[in-house]
């Protein structure tokens, strides 16, 4: 079953905070941003400053422990939880996660059951 469609590329974090469940180290604390079609976002930061782990959390690697993370308008995360299995974008993590306008051939959100 093909479980591709289009991404108009709207994320938003709204109060997100991330605590790692095992070591309990609070990485990321209120964090609110929006990165609307076409815009960049750069985020940069020392050592242990969260970057990684605001990839993480758009990845679905972990979920938020408050606040709310949105693609597209979709709730991501455990806060609401509308999918089994965690979208899964098309590129290497070591790539800058690019979310396009639509139209272009390489935005698209994937999910990719059993995987």
């Amino acid at each position: 079953e093909d479980l591709e469609e289009s991404l108009r590329g709207d994320l938003v974090f709204r109060d997100v905070d991330f605590t790692y469940p095992d070591s309990g180290i609070e990485a990321l604390k209120g964090v609110s941003f929006e990165v609307k079609p076409g815009e960049s976002l750069a985020i940069i930061g020392t050592t242990g400053s969260g970057k990684s782990t605001i990839a993480n959390l758009i990845c679905r690697m972990y979920d938020t422990t408050d606040g709310v993370i949105e693609i597209d308008g979709r709730l991501v995360g455990t806060q609401a939880l509308l999918n089994e299995e965690p979208p899964v974008f098309d590129r290497h993590s070591t790539t800058p996660i690019r979310l396009q306008n639509p139209g272009q051939p390489d935005c698209r959100w994937r999910s990719c059951p059993g995987e």
